[in-house]
């Protein structure tokens, strides 16, 4: 065989190891991708700090600024968790109950008494899952994670050296290319500040509309059910939808109408869906040109298959493969010849 034959059976076989590799470790540096999204997006201020002092220590100060609010939504997260397994106990326990109670009207739907019966074991299953995993985890064991300290690592260098490095890569970038990496490389952008700002805005909306409604409803345990509602958001378009029908079958187990029609048209109406239907396409829409509705498959889909980097990766995947389209049909169209 040729050398420029074996030259690319060599590279085939290169590529399938380093995936494998790669698919081996993903569970220990899933996180990395994050570092760099988020670098993406703090970069801007990365350069303006740097202005006047080194780029290292304007990413080491960014990196350790980020450091301390991770370490305090950790510390705090953790505690209120695990001093609320009771509240948490509490008020699945008595949604199971709920379950049960229309057992008949869900019957009268079509749906089998077996799978009502085994909707309320999984309920009480995920209480006890969540208690152990809540309860084995310990403010140290969470900062001091390998995965963790990727992330910052990955923000840190990302920082430091990202401009550098891509502008190495670009040199060696064939002309043709530039228009098509210039159009994605915006769409990229555009994509992380999305997911991240807009998503972390929605989550911190969100927290702050359930405190009034939380103190409102008068069920106590303000800060744990806000805390746990933002937590749920995280999960776009359904996760904040969540503690509202566990809510919902709650004040129905203990036969409290006005907490009923009070989580109903407050809490499901105005602090899960609002945000969504509203909020979230508004600021979305003035970066991206893509669905939030689609990009919800992209989040679902992207932390089936990747971990919490899909979170980032899989709308990434989404936003790319629409813009990509679209700059085929522009050079099927005779309007540009930049394509490779």
């Amino acid at each position: 065989m040729e050398g420029p034959g074996r030259k690319k059976i060599l590279a085939v076989l290169l590529l399938i190891a380093a995936a494998v590799i790669l698919a081996g470790l993903w569970q220990w540096i899933d996180t990395i991708p994050l570092g760099i999204a988020v670098a993406v997006v703090l970069a801007p201020l990365q350069r303006r700090i740097s202005l006047g002092v080194p780029e290292w220590l304007s990413a080491g100060f960014i990196t350790f600024i980020l450091l301390f609010f991770t370490v305090v939504g950790i510390l705090f997260t953790v505690t209120v968790m695990q001093e609320n397994f009771a509240t948490n106990k509490e008020f699945l326990g008595k949604a199971a109950n709920g379950i049960e109670i229309l057992t008949p009207q869900f019957a009268s739907l079509g749906i089998p008494r077996e799978a009502i019966g085994e909707t309320t074991a999984r309920i009480q299953g995920i209480v006890q899952a969540v208690e152990n995993f809540w309860s084995g985890l310990t403010p140290t064991v969470a900062i001091l994670n390998v995965r963790v300290l990727l992330f910052l690592f990955s923000l840190f260098l990302s920082l430091w050296e990202g401009d550098r490095t891509l502008r190495g890569i670009l040199i060696r970038t064939p002309k043709e290319w530039m228009g098509a990496y210039h159009r994605l490389a915006t769409v990229s952008v555009d994509t992380f500040h999305s997911v991240l700002v807009v998503h972390l805005l929605i989550v911190a909306l969100t927290f702050g509309l359930s405190l009034p409604f939380y103190w409102i409803l008068g069920y106590g345990h303000v800060l744990y059910l806000s805390l746990a509602t933002a937590i749920c958001e995280l999960v776009p378009v359904l996760g904040a939808s969540i503690p509202m029908v566990i809510l919902l079958l709650y004040s129905f187990a203990i036969g409290d109408l006005r907490g009923f029609f009070l989580v109903f048209f407050i809490g499901y109406l105005v602090v899960a869906l609002l945000p969504e239907l509203s909020v979230r396409p508004i600021l979305m829409g003035r970066r991206m040109h893509i669905s939030p509705y689609l990009m919800f498959f992209g989040f679902l889909g992207g932390i089936f298959v990747l971990g919490i980097s899909g979170f980032l990766l899989g709308p990434l995947a989404l936003a790319l493969a629409a813009s990509w389209y679209r700059l085929r049909k522009v050079r099927e169209a005779g309007s540009s010849g930049n394509l490779p």
